[in-house]
């Protein structure tokens, strides 16, 4: 089993100087620290609460101030119908919950099956991804990525795009 598979054991991710940074892992033979957490995933879609009670890796990783974009992929080998049966979820924080109450409390609506923004507001933030499927069964390689998200200069209010008119008719573009 992977040394990370305890919070207070997370792995330290580095972020890459330009790009994407990519962790990659296999959460086979990980085990579940704490049942049940669910970080109110998927509640108010017509789904039950979801509970992440498989085995988990836990990653840790210092985000300076602006969006970031976390994107999940499973691996190859991974049981048949897992597709939504695995995933990431995180929490904010510089130390581990001390029970599934507590995370339960810190990832809430934090929990995705593809991808997340994350929103750092301070200088920097620490936050905790932890990769986690729904039950034991569930378990396989993985990667997710972590790249910083450029914020349209039109992004608010105060500073839209203006669109020029040529016969009532206007052309934009971009992100």
């Amino acid at each position: 089993a992977a040394s990370n598979n305890t919070c207070a054991a997370a792995q330290m991710i580095t972020l890459a100087v330009s790009g994407p940074t990519i962790v990659s892992g296999d959460t086979r033979g990980a085990a579940n620290e704490f049942t049940p957490v669910g970080c109110n995933t998927f509640v108010g879609l017509g789904n039950p609460k979801y509970n992440w009670d498989g085995g988990q890796l836990y990653y840790k990783v210092t985000l300076p101030k602006g969006k970031w974009r976390i994107d999940f992929d499973r691996g190859v080998g991974w049981p048949t119908g897992s597709h939504t049966k695995a995933g990431i979820y995180a929490f904010q924080g510089s130390s581990c919950p001390a029970d599934a109450l507590a995370m339960d409390a810190a990832c809430l609506n934090k929990g995705t099956f593809g991808s997340m923004i994350l929103d750092v507001l301070g200088a920097s933030e620490e936050w905790y991804l932890v990769v986690d499927s729904s039950d034991a069964n569930y378990a396989g390689p993985f990667e997710f990525r972590i790249t910083k998200v450029a914020v349209p200069t039109n992004g608010r209010c105060a500073n839209p795009s203006q669109i020029a008119l040529i016969n009532g008719k206007g052309v934009v573009s971009g992100d």
